[in-house]
């Protein structure tokens, strides 16, 4: 099972990067130094920019919020709002409720 954060460049200027989940303290850092990577790679082998990112979350379970939180900071502008669902116990219906808490990207 895959561990880390894995990129590949695909075709046309365009990056892959799976995000196998947001668990360790290590994990943001890892995922910009593999950002960081397929820039780097990208202007190397083609001498411009990426064209666009492809970000694999499936079957990412999750992991600290705080991880979360500061990669999507990579990715939005400043003061963006990011939402936190949480969700409660299931009613005697079946249906869940949802929590949202709100956060600000942090400068």
């Amino acid at each position: 099972a895959e561990t880390r954060p894995q990129g590949r460049l695909l075709e046309d200027g365009i990056a892959y990067l799976r995000i196998p989940d947001f668990k360790g303290r290590e994990r943001p850092a890892e995922i910009l130094k593999e950002l960081e990577n397929l820039f780097a790679k990208q202007t190397e082998k083609h001498g411009k920019k990426l064209q666009g990112l492809l970000i694999d979350l499936r079957n990412n379970p999750g992991g600290d919020f705080p991880n979360a939180l500061q990669t999507a900071a990579f990715f939005l502008p400043e003061g963006a709002t990011i939402t936190k669902q949480l969700l409660r116990k299931r009613s005697a219906d079946g249906s869940a409720g949802l929590n949202e808490v709100l956060h600000k990207v942090p400068s």
